[in-house]
């Protein structure tokens, strides 16, 4: 895609998504086609993406993970026939989504959670939440 805006609206209405990037060099996000629900799959070369990583920890269904990999065409294609009986099942998206939002404003959980165990203390120009 070569305009900004519409990787979003696709992957609300894609089953599944690859991730350009993975087979030459740097994955590119990972993110917007996991919050729209797809299953994912790269090619090998994602060290550079934490989320990408962390994504590839978790199941989702039988042998398959949110975030797979596939090494050349043929690894593509076992993963498709993998996952291709379970599209279209909201469920599944529903799961990929709670993955995500699971995930959602860790910085903030931690700030809080320093500042109330009194490990961190807040600058006292900090913006607060009101501000």
């Amino acid at each position: 895609m070569d305009r900004t805006g519409l990787l979003a609206e696709l992957y609300r209405r894609a089953d599944v998504a690859f991730v350009g990037g993975s087979f030459r060099a740097k994955v590119h996000s990972v993110m917007e086609p996991l919050a729209a629900g797809c299953p994912v799959v790269l090619g090998p070369h994602c060290d550079n993406n934490r989320e990408a990583q962390e994504f590839r920890r978790l199941p989702l269904i039988q042998d398959q993970r949110i975030v797979s990999i596939a090494n050349d065409g043929e690894g593509l294609r076992a993963w498709l026939r993998g996952i291709h009986p379970h599209l279209g099942n909201r469920r599944l998206r529903e799961q990929i989504v709670q993955k995500v939002e699971e995930r959602a404003h860790v910085t903030e959980k931690l700030m809080a959670e320093l500042i109330e165990r009194k490990i961190f203390e807040p600058r006292a120009d900090a913006p607060t939440e009101n501000s």
